[in-house]
């Protein structure tokens, strides 16, 4: 653009992984896969973007099954299984993803207030956060098994009237086993405000109470952002990045504890870098 005699580009875009959010997980594929542990589904879902895996975790046990919705977004599909397991999938800026956890490294200095802290901001909500988070699904196992049926060759069918009407135990039994329940409770929120979602793979009782636990942590964790700027891209060569665990003591914003990097933006003009 030209104005007032001077003349400016400007030049944006974002890595790679991008893709994952605008297009779709699944065309002719398959819709499912089975016995397949995170990194796996990940790089199945990734491999047509052409973006490598690389796992830094014990993503724990394998998913009887994997399944994709035909609609969703190749970012839902890996999404879901995360959440299930507690992992955080990151583009590493090279055209890749790495599977991690949240915090596993710490910021390059503490952020103080008097002290590197320039200006800071805050938001604090409970919009998101609930008493009681509740995650319901499915299994595929059967609440109570039983043994091989004893056949004999010789024996007539039953007719009609010699059949006698089941009880319901069976299907009682079946529901247990189907239906599975994980639920978890944010103490500090003290109205009655439930919330009930589905997991949207086959879960085990197990699946859905990490679920319930990841949803709760999650929400108190985005109920309270700050927005702080300091001086530099970097301290010691070390840069500022995202899922690094800051410790933040801020006078004005009355914050003295850990805190997550969520995102950073790097801003140089007739100022400095900040």
């Amino acid at each position: 653009s030209i104005m007032n005699g001077q003349a400016s580009v400007m030049i944006s875009g974002r890595d790679v992984a991008g893709d994952l959010i605008d297009c779709a997980a699944m065309t002719d594929g398959p819709a499912e896969y089975k016995q397949v542990k995170l990194e796996d589904a990940v790089s199945k879902i990734a491999q047509p973007y052409g973006l490598k895996v690389r796992n830094e975790i014990d993503t724990g046990e394998v998913f009887e099954r994997y399944s994709i919705d035909l609609s969703e977004t190749a970012l839902s599909a890996i999404e879901k299984g995360t959440r299930a397991r507690h992992a955080l999938v990151l583009s590493d800026g090279v055209g890749g993803l790495v599977i991690t956890r949240t915090g596993k490294t710490r910021a390059p200095a503490r952020l103080t207030l008097p002290g590197n802290i320039l200006a800071s901001s805050a938001v604090f909500s409970i919009e998101s956060r609930h008493s009681e988070t509740i995650v319901r699904g499915t299994s595929e196992r059967a609440g109570k098994s039983r043994g091989a049926a004893n056949l004999d060759a010789s024996a007539e069918p039953l007719d009609a009237g010699s059949r006698s009407a089941g009880n319901g135990s069976a299907t009682d039994a079946e529901r247990k086993g189907a239906a599975v329940t994980g639920r978890t409770k944010d103490d500090e929120v003290k109205r009655y405000r439930p919330v009930v979602h589905l997991a949207r793979s086959k879960a085990t009782a197990k699946d859905a109470q990490d679920e319930a636990d990841w949803r709760m942590r999650t929400a108190r964790g985005q109920s309270e952002e700050a927005t702080i700027t300091v001086r530099g891209f970097e301290v010691d060569g070390t840069l500022w990045t995202v899922n690094q665990m800051a410790a933040v003591s801020d006078s004005f914003l009355d914050i003295e504890r850990d805190m997550l990097i969520s995102k950073t933006t790097y801003r140089e003009d007739q100022a400095g870098a900040v």
